[in-house]
């Protein structure tokens, strides 16, 4: 496996060759192993994401989506704040100075030193105008981002999940793992 993961991406990126995926056509869907201490489990299905509680021997299945990953990324944010929000994570805050330092405070709190803060990649944004660095951790701009929110992240992007690419097909699954405690945003619905 190739791990291709740019810092402007939400997960960590691998490609894998499509043989390690025992399938002879395009591949639809793969079980992949996971440390039961990291669930819940968010995972890409054909047409949107669904939560597993819990592991099922030592593994979940994720399935194939032809969304450019950009989308992908989006929705899975969407998702893991609506659920934070639901669940009382509390990994979810107000879009200001303030609620970014709550944000950073709360990945940093479980032991993940090394973060960054993804931003709309619009360099208008009044909290983040010019800035590069905040608080120790660098500002990535990205795509996928509504304007005004702004999501903290291990810069290990392994520890929230993978997306993987088998070879050089347009399809890709997402395992996103560690949700409550990879992953904290300022901004949501604020």
């Amino acid at each position: 496996m190739n791990k291709l993961t740019k810092q402007t991406d939400l997960l960590q990126v691998l490609q894998t060759p499509t043989d390690m995926l025992r399938t002879t056509g395009t591949p639809l869907a793969a079980e992949l192993p996971v440390d039961s201490e990291t669930a819940p489990y968010l995972v890409t299905t054909t047409r949107s994401l669904m939560w597993h509680p819990k592991d099922f021997n030592g593994k979940v299945r994720a399935a194939m989506r032809t969304d450019p990953i950009e989308t992908l990324y989006g929705e899975i944010i969407k998702e893991i704040c609506a659920t934070s929000v639901e669940a009382q994570w509390g990994s979810v805050f107000k879009y200001s100075l303030e609620g970014l330092a709550d944000a950073l405070d709360y990945v940093r709190s479980y032991g993940i030193s090394e973060v960054e803060i993804l931003a709309h990649d619009n360099n208008l944004d009044a909290l983040l105008q010019g800035i590069t660095k905040w608080d120790g951790a660098d500002i990535v701009r990205v795509s996928y981002l509504p304007f005004r929110t702004l999501v903290v992240v291990p810069k290990d992007r392994d520890y929230l999940g993978i997306l993987m690419q088998p070879g050089t097909i347009d399809r890709r699954l997402a395992l996103v793992h560690n949700p409550s405690r990879g992953m904290a945003v300022a901004g949501w619905n604020s």
